[in-house]
């Protein structure tokens, strides 16, 4: 303990915050291979009784194959409770957990010089990690929902014309995924090689209607379920919708053009107070002290920051409503 106790603060504090964080990840490797070790026996039990019998109902192995990935959701939402696995992602790369514990560590040597002590120190690094892993997965998945409800309108274009062409719903979607760029190519892409692969039509787009969260796309996955059920002409209904999403989009732009104004006061207010925290630390830093050196300075400090903070989230969601961005 001598020893221990004649470590810089700053080191117990990263070797600590290291420690747990390797923890949490052996926890999650271990849960993980323990359930795909269950996932693997049920599939080999599966495989063995389909031999033995005639093929079953395709829906009925999709349900069991859900069934299976369900196995590791323990892991899986510990992972994306950390911000650490993206949608998809069954194990997180070593760069981005390297990048986890590198920031938990920075904040919470930080917190340690500044804060209260080790102790207190080490839950907020590994929350403030978390927070911002989830802020930029947050970001990315915004990014892409936003990008692809820009080129869905040119995507149900293209299937709308092979349809009327004679090509199948399923090869329409091939085609999507061939001619369309990023993002939606891939996602498209992704969906017909798993239709390919034996996965029902309905089942992969729903998949896809998870990953983009377009409210539009979930109309596409209703009305290809609905054709492929009763029949009807899908062609008609699919061009029908490429209108409504088309004015829809131009509507939303016309709407970001008229709230520009409005948009602009509000980075104007938010960047106000840093702007004139930065003027008076350069001119009359003695001014600005008290904050930092006392006790009711750093909470006055803190409710500021958590204030300014709160408002930029109020004014982000009441222009983002008036624009109508997700």
């Amino acid at each position: 303990m001598s020893g221990l106790a004649a470590w810089p603060a700053t080191a117990v504090a990263a070797l600590l915050v290291a420690a747990f964080a390797l923890a949490v990840l052996l926890l999650l490797a271990a849960v993980r291979q323990l359930r795909a070790g269950a996932g693997l026996r049920a599939r080999a039990r599966r495989t063995g009784s389909a031999l033995a019998r005639p093929a079953a109902d395709p829906r009925a192995t999709t349900r069991l194959e859900r069934e299976t990935i369900d196995d590791s959701r323990l892991a899986v939402r510990l992972g994306r409770a950390s911000g650490l696995l993206a949608p998809g992602e069954r194990t997180p790369p070593p760069a981005r957990v390297g990048l986890f514990l590198l920031l938990a560590a920075a904040v919470a040597l930080l917190l340690a010089r500044v804060g209260p002590g080790l102790a207190a120190a080490v839950p907020p690094a590994l929350l403030s990690a978390c927070a911002l892993f989830r802020w930029r997965r947050w970001r990315a998945a915004t990014a892409l929902t936003r990008a692809f409800e820009v080129q869905l309108p040119d995507a149900i274009g293209l299937m709308v014309r092979c349809v009327r062409a004679g090509v199948p719903v399923a090869e329409a979607l091939g085609e999507a995924g061939a001619e369309m760029p990023a993002p939606a190519g891939p996602l498209f892409a992704g969906a017909d090689r798993q239709v390919r692969l034996g996965r029902q039509l309905e089942d992969a787009l729903w998949d896809m209607a998870e990953t983009v969260r377009v409210a539009e796309f979930d109309f596409l996955c209703v009305a290809v379920a609905v054709q492929r059920e009763t029949g009807g002409n899908l062609a008609e209904t699919l061009a029908g919708l490429e209108a409504t999403i088309r004015k829809r989009l131009a509507l939303r732009l016309k709407v970001r053009a008229l709230t520009s104004e409005a948009r602009a006061s509000a980075l104007i207010i938010g960047a106000l107070p840093l702007v004139m925290a930065a003027g008076l630390a350069l001119l009359a830093p003695d001014y600005l002290a008290p904050l930092f050196e006392t006790g009711p300075g750093r909470l006055l400090l803190a409710t500021a920051t958590g204030s300014l903070v709160l408002g930029g989230i109020i004014m982000s969601h009441l222009v983002g409503r008036e624009t109508g961005a997700p």
